[in-house]
């Protein structure tokens, strides 16, 4: 525990040297719109209510994921609209919204794309901020003119951007046309590297590392970190797919290199995804124990689920149980949410340590007596099972 608490301090003054979550815009909602058409983005509006706890909790554990951030900035103007204060009644009365939060993405024109009604997690905010921008596929404004011959460099440029909006392979243009260029680094082939960079493992990552400090001078060093960090994540899921350690070594050492404040989370998210997906099992419960100790302070949640996982897939392994057993403690005794507790006391049941199972189970219903009775009564009910059991 000891060790676990060192290591989540350190990590959390390591990531306060700069936040990689959602950089949210700064202005009136017109002015957002404006400056979405002049970068040629949708808008991702998170239309919340103060009182709201499930809008809370995603600004405090979604919104601020470094892996969410990466692709939130590189993609959308990002806007936070309180639907009971300032201009957000007026915002209602054309975008109303019926549940909090409502997450909206809407075209620089003002046109509503998609709107999810509900928090989501970190994955389902990515693949619902990508399901939009499937929606709003502009490659075929280019892609005549493209494939008759057109190489002016803006149409590249705007196509390359088109596709990689879409979610659809933009490499081989983006190489073809940066193979075609005498002089790298001018301001608008830096520009089209940066957009070009959507993997670590590729020649416009190359390229963004040699021209980086120029790269950095023009477009800011905010913005080319988080492209280094959205490549270095896709090239991690592609070493999670093909099994692939070199791959994942790659991709963790671009981010060490270049965002060195995002690194442990990183790390440990990588590995740990890749250890899952690929290691044999003493590799995989060190990627938990890393994941833990980075994580514990940061989002006791995902421990507490890491704790449920292990229980589950490897329930019938002492030494397994062990390690979950300490990660739903260390996870409970961080944050104040009841059913941690439990996740506790269900470890502990299936260690057959009984008496503690009880002890951790009395903890869960005395903080749900202090919440809500309903939570309280399921606790109970866990708690009178284990008694009778």
């Amino acid at each position: 525990m000891k060790l676990l608490s060192t290591l989540a301090l350190f990590f959390v003054l390591t990531l306060s040297l700069r936040a990689g979550g959602i950089e949210f815009f700064h202005g009136t909602f017109e002015e957002a719109k404006a400056e979405a058409k002049a970068q040629d983005k949708l808008l991702f509006v998170d239309a919340y209510a103060q009182w709201c706890g499930p809008c809370k909790r995603m600004a405090a554990n979604v919104f601020t994921q470094d892996e969410v951030g990466a692709f939130y900035n590189a993609t959308f103007i990002n806007v936070k609209m309180d639907m009971e204060n300032g201009e957000g009644p007026q915002f209602a009365q054309k975008y109303p919204v019926r549940a909090y939060p409502t997450l909206m993405y809407i075209d620089y024109d003002g046109k509503m794309v998609h709107q999810q009604k509900g928090a989501q997690q970190a994955e389902g905010l990515i693949q619902l901020g990508k399901m939009a921008l499937r929606k709003v596929d502009r490659s075929g404004d280019y892609a005549k003119e493209y494939e008759n011959g057109n190489r002016m460099p803006q149409l590249v440029y705007d196509y390359m951007k088109a596709l990689n909006q879409a979610g659809k392979p933009s490499l081989k243009i983006a190489n073809d046309y940066l193979r075609s260029q005498e002089d790298l680094n001018t301001p608008f082939n830096q520009k089209f590297i940066l957009e070009a960079t959507l993997s670590v493992d590729s020649k416009p990552f190359e390229y963004l590392e040699k021209y980086h400090a120029a790269i950095a001078a023009a477009h800011g060093q905010d913005k080319v970190e988080d492209r280094v960090f959205l490549a270095a994540t896709n090239t991690a899921k592609k070493a999670e797919q093909y099994n692939s350690a070199d791959l994942l070594q790659q991709a963790q050492a671009a981010v060490k290199k270049y965002c060195p404040a995002r690194y442990a989370e990183f790390e440990a998210r990588t590995e740990l995804a890749y250890q899952r997906a690929n290691g044999e099992l003493k590799d995989y419960l060190k990627a938990c124990d890393a994941f833990a100790a980075a994580m514990t302070n940061q989002s006791p949640k995902e421990v507490n689920r890491l704790a449920q996982e292990i229980m589950s897939k490897h329930g019938e392994d002492a030494k397994c149980l062990k390690k979950a057993a300490a990660y739903a403690r260390a996870a409970a005794e961080t944050n104040t949410r009841y059913d941690f507790y439990l996740t506790y006391a269900q470890v502990l049941q299936q260690q057959g340590k009984k008496a503690d199972a009880i002890a951790a189970a009395e903890q869960a219903v005395r903080m749900a007596e202090q919440k809500d009775p309903r939570t309280a009564a399921a606790a109970k009910r866990f708690l009178d099972g284990l008694k009778e059991g």
